[in-house]
């Protein structure tokens, strides 16, 4: 049989082990003072400044800042904001650099392409074929970029959901072989009409410029 120790020595061990959890709490919670006590913000240099941000406040950021531009250069929303995309969202720097020449950049941006590269369309015949289905249409039910290169608008429309469904966006091309020219959000939204499909773009789209911008990140 083990023999049982008394009383005292029972009492003796609980007192040794509450002096030991009182240590350890007092040196931990000293330390963490004193730590707390030492840090300097500034030395640190995984620490910066942040503020949370809701969606809401994000997309008001950021639609301000194509108003801007807009505003400055007198263009379109949806090419002023892929603009900004492209500029790491520095409005004043795309203003100047567009003012000074914009033809440079445009197609800097991939959104116009070089005038030796645009496609010619007769504009005089009533009839057209796809390329892509080959079926013939009227001229006026073909839609292009400003490449101009002229597709069906079921065709299109395909062409951006397998892309959309793939998470592209913002890098959404012309369907025209070795065409690198973007295709703009409006003209995407024209040409879309499922109403999951132009939500799943859009909020791809956001996604990417929040990605896109050097004081934004997700959290």
């Amino acid at each position: 049989m083990k023999s049982q120790g008394s009383e005292e020595d029972l009492e003796h061990e609980m007192d040794d082990s509450d002096d030991e959890d009182n240590y350890f709490n007092d040196y931990y919670d000293n330390n963490i003072e004193d730590q707390e006590m030492d840090y300097n913000k500034k030395e640190d240099p995984e620490y910066f400044d942040y503020k949370l941000l809701k969606v809401e406040d994000v997309e008001r950021m950021l639609n301000e800042m194509v108003e801007a531009l807009c505003t400055s250069i007198h263009i379109q929303p949806s090419l002023a904001k892929m603009m900004l995309y492209a500029s790491n969202w520095d409005v004043t720097k795309m203003a100047s650099q567009y003012k000074a020449n914009p033809a440079k950049i445009l197609a800097d941006c991939r959104l116009t392409p070089e005038p030796n590269a645009i496609a010619k369309q007769d504009t005089t015949a009533r009839h057209q074929t796809c390329p892509v289905c080959m079926q013939r249409q009227p001229t006026e039910a073909l839609h292009s970029v400003a490449c101009g290169h002229l597709f069906c608008r079921d065709c299109w429309h395909m062409h951006f959901q397998v892309q959309i469904q793939n998470g592209i966006t913002t890098g959404l091309e012309c369907m025209a072989r070795d065409c690198e020219i973007l295709v703009p959000e409006d003209f995407v939204l024209s040409m879309v009409t499922n109403t999951k499909l132009r939500d799943k773009y859009q909020m791809f789209s956001f996604s990417d410029q929040v990605k896109s911008h050097p004081e934004l990140r997700f959290c």
